[in-house]
C-alpha cells in the first residue's frame, strides 16, 4: 500500500510541475536548455575532451558522428546526416541518452570486477563516474534525466529494490520537470521516457517469450528492446514529425552494438589522447582514435543506407499510430478478459478504431501541425523567430540558402541562435529599419555568418553610418522589390519607392520599416518588423498562415481589424523577458485569443521555428 501511495504522490507532483510550467507560474521555460555547469578549474579540460574526437578522427563527417555518440555533441553533424539518423530511427545514438549512462556504469562495474573488487566497489565507481560524464556531456535536461535515472537504478541494484524502477523513473521525471520547466515538450525527452516506460513494463516478458520460441537469449533481448522502443515512439514521431522509421527495428539491431563499441572505445581514446597531448605525444592520441574513426564511419553508413531504403519512412497514421495502439489495446483486453478471445479482439479493434479515428480527424482538421527540429525535407522552408531578447531577428532557411531579417540588439547573441539551428552562414541580411534592437548584432553577423549582401529601406531615417562601414554590398529596397531564399520568394511590400513615409503611428522610424511577405507554395507569412496595423492595413495583404506581430506586441488598437483581414493560423511575438516596455501588451494577447490565433512568444517559448512544405505550415516544438 505504501508503494502505491508513493507512486501516486510522485505522479501528482509530476502533473503539478508540468501544469505550473504550462501555466507560466514558475516563469518561462528557457529558449535553450543550457549546458550543465562546469566548475571553472575543470572548464578547459572539459572543453578539450569534447573537441578530441573531431580533432583526431579522419574525416569531418565521421568526427562529428563520433563526437555525437561519445559526448552527445552533435552540433557539427551535417544536416543531411542528422536527417538520415532521424529517418532510420537511429537519432538517439548521436545524442547522449540512457544508453550512454548504462554503458558508463557497466564499464565501471566490469572494471571493478577485473581487479577483484565486489559489487559495492563497482557501484560506487559508477556513482562517481556518472555525474562526471553528465558534466562533460552537458547539453541539458535529457542527459541529466538519464544520469539521475542511472544513479537511482544503481542504488536500487545495491539495495535490492530493482522492482521499484517505476518509481525511480517518476523521480527522474519530477526532478527534470522542476529543474527545467518545459523540458517535457522536448521531442528527445518524450521519446526517451516512452522507450524507458515500454522497456520497464514489457522487455522482460517479451524477451522470455521470444527465447521460449527458439530465439537465442542474446538476440531475444535485443529484438525485444528495439521492437518495443519502435512501437512506443512511433505515435510520438508521427504526431511531432509526420512519420516514423519503418526500418528502425532492423537498423537498431545492427547499429546499437556498433554505437556501444564506439562509445566505450571513444571514451578510452579520449582519455588516452588527453594524457598524450599533455605529454606532447599527439601521435598516440591519433593512434588511439583510429578504431573510433572506423566505427563512426561504419555507423554513419548504416544510418544512410537505412534511411535510403525503400519505404524507410512510414507516414500513414493508420500504421504509425494504429499498429502500436492495436498492440496496446490487445494487451489491455487480454488483461480485462483473458478467457474470452472474441471479447479481447472486439475490445482491441474497437478501441483502436475509435482512438485512431479521433486522432486522424483532429490531424486533418488542424491548419497548423507540430513538427520536429530535425525533420526538414529538402524542399521545406524554415522560418525561425530567434530568441535574442528585446529585439527582432528572423531566419529564413530553404535548402542550402538562408537569409536573416534583422540582427537583434548588440547583446542578443544572434549568431549563437543561428548556429543552434544548424546554419553556419547566410546569403544576406535584411535590415528593416535603423533601430538598435533590430540591427545591433550586425557586426557579429558579418564577422561570423559572412553574408554577401545587406539591404535597408530606401530613404529610411536614421544614422546608418556604422551599417555603411561594415555591411557588405548595401542595397536600398522598396515596395516591388524581392529576392529568393531557395524555392521561397520574399516580396517587399513597404516602404514606398518615392521614399515618403506617411506617418500612421507618429514614429517615422517604425512606419518606414521594411515589410516582407514570404511566399512558399501556397503558404504565406508576413514579417512586418515594427510597422504596425495602421501601416499594414493599407498594403492589401492576403490570407496569412503566419503573422509576425509588429513591434514586439506593443499597443496596436487596429490589430483586431488586421486579424480579421488576414485571418492568420499562427502568430509569433519577438519580445524580451521582463522588458521595461510592458511588451507584449495584454490587449494584444486578448485580441489574438479572441481571433483564435495560435500564439507563441520568444520570452516564454524561446526560439520559435515554423516549417512550410509548400501546402501547410507546421510549428516545431
Amino acid at each position: 500500500m505504501t508503494g502505491r501511495v508513493s507512486t501516486i504522490v510522485l505522479v501528482v507532483l509530476l502533473a503539478i510541475g508540468v501544469f505550473l510550467a504550462e501555466a507560466g507560474w514558475r516563469g518561462a521555460p528557457p529558449a535553450q536548455i543550457v549546458d550543465v555547469p562546469v566548475p571553472a578549474p575543470l572548464a578547459s579540460v572539459v572543453d578539450r575532451l569534447r573537441s578530441l574526437p573531431q580533432q583526431h578522427v579522419t574525416g569531418a563527417d565521421a568526427g562529428a558522428v563520433a563526437a555525437g555518440v561519445v559526448f552527445g555533441r552533435a552540433d557539427d553533424v551535417d544536416p543531411a546526416d542528422q536527417q538520415a539518423f532521424l529517418d532510420s530511427g537511429l537519432q538517439h545514438l548521436v545524442a547522449a541518452s540512457g544508453q550512454n549512462i548504462a554503458l558508463v556504469a557497466t564499464c565501471c562495474i566490469l572494471l571493478a570486477r577485473c581487479f577483484g573488487a565486489g559489487k559495492t566497489t563497482g557501484a560506487v565507481l559508477a556513482l562517481i563516474a556518472i555525474p562526471i560524464y553528465v558534466m562533460v556531456v552537458g547539453s541539458g535536461a535529457s542527459i541529466v534525466r538519464a544520469g539521475i535515472t542511472g544513479m537511482l537504478g544503481i542504488v536500487a541494484w545495491l539495495t535490492g529494490r530493482l522492482p521499484d524502477l517505476w518509481r525511480l523513473l517518476l523521480v527522474a521525471a519530477v526532478t527534470t520537470c522542476w529543474i527545467w520547466p518545459g523540458a517535457h515538450r522536448s521531442l528527445g525527452m518524450q521519446l526517451s521516457f516512452a522507450c524507458v516506460a515500454a522497456l520497464l513494463r514489457w522487455a522482460s516478458p517479451m524477451t522470455t517469450t521470444l527465447h521460449e520460441g527458439g530465439v537465442p537469449s542474446w538476440l531475444a533481448g535485443a529484438v525485444a528492446a528495439t521492437t518495443l522502443c519502435s512501437l512506443a515512439t512511433a505515435p510520438i514521431l508521427q504526431l511531432r514529425t509526420g512519420g516514423a522509421p519503418a526500418t528502425g527495428t532492423l537498423a537498431n539491431l545492427v547499429a546499437v552494438p556498433m554505437a556501444g563499441a564506439l562509445l566505450v572505445v571513444g571514451l578510452g581514446a579520449s582519455l588516452i589522447a588527453l594524457a598524450a597531448d599533455s605529454l606532447g605525444a599527439e601521435w598516440l592520441g591519433t593512434a588511439a582514435f583510429a578504431p573510433v574513426g572506423l566505427l563512426a564511419s561504419a555507423l554513419l553508413q548504416v544510418a544512410r543506407r537505412a534511411a535510403a531504403a525503400p519505404a524507410a519512412q512510414a507516414t500513414q497514421p493508420a500504421i504509425t499510430i494504429g499498429v502500436p495502439l492495436l498492440v496496446l489495446c490487445w494487451w489491455l483486453a487480454a488483461r480485462v478478459a483473458p478467457a474470452r478471445g472474441w471479447v479481447r479482439r472486439a475490445v482491441a479493434i474497437g478501441a483502436c478504431v475509435l482512438v485512431l479515428g479521433s486522432l486522424v480527424a483532429q490531424h486533418a482538421a488542424l491548419p497548423l501541425v507540430h513538427g520536429s527540429t530535425l525533420r526538414a525535407g529538402p524542399h521545406d522552408l524554415r522560418i525561425a523567430v530567434l530568441d535574442i531578447g528585446q529585439g527582432d531577428a528572423t531566419l529564413l532557411v530553404q535548402g542550402s540558402h538562408a537569409v536573416l531579417v534583422d540582427t537583434g540588439p548588440p547583446d542578443g547573441h544572434v549568431v549563437d541562435r543561428v548556429h543552434e539551428l544548424g546554419v553556419r552562414r547566410v546569403d544576406g541580411v535584411v535590415l528593416t529599419h535603423d533601430s538598435l534592437d533590430h540591427r545591433g548584432g550586425l557586426d557579429d553577423v558579418v564577422a561570423s555568418l559572412h553574408p554577401r549582401w545587406t539591404t535597408r529601406p530606401i530613404n529610411e531615417l536614421g544614422a546608418w553610418r556604422r551599417v555603411e562601414e561594415v555591411a557588405p554590398d548595401l542595397v536600398d529596397i522598396c515596395a516591388g522589390d524581392g529576392f529568393d531564399v531557395g524555392e521561397a520568394h520574399v516580396s517587399v511590400l513597404h516602404p514606398r519607392c518615392d521614399g515618403t513615409v506617411a506617418p500612421r503611428t507618429g514614429d517615422l522610424h517604425n512606419d518606414g520599416a521594411t515589410v516582407l511577405l514570404v511566399k512558399h507554395g501556397s503558404v504565406r507569412a508576413l514579417i512586418p518588423a515594427d510597422a504596425e496595423a495602421p501601416v499594414l492595413l493599407g498594403l492589401g495583404l492576403p490570407h496569412l498562415d503566419l503573422l509576425r506581430i509588429s513591434h514586439h506586441g506593443s499597443a496596436d488598437p487596429q490589430l483586431p481589424q488586421l486579424l480579421d483581414q488576414v485571418t492568420p493560423a499562427a502568430a509569433a511575438i519577438s519580445v524580451g523577458e521582463g522588458n521595461d516596455y510592458g511588451h507584449p501588451r495584454a490587449q494584444v494577447l486578448d485580441d489574438l485569443r479572441r481571433a483564435h490565433v495560435l500564439m507563441r512568444r520568444t520570452d516564454r517559448d524561446g526560439t520559435i521555428e515554423f516549417r512550410s512544405d509548400g501546402t501547410r505550415l507546421s510549428i516545431v516544438e
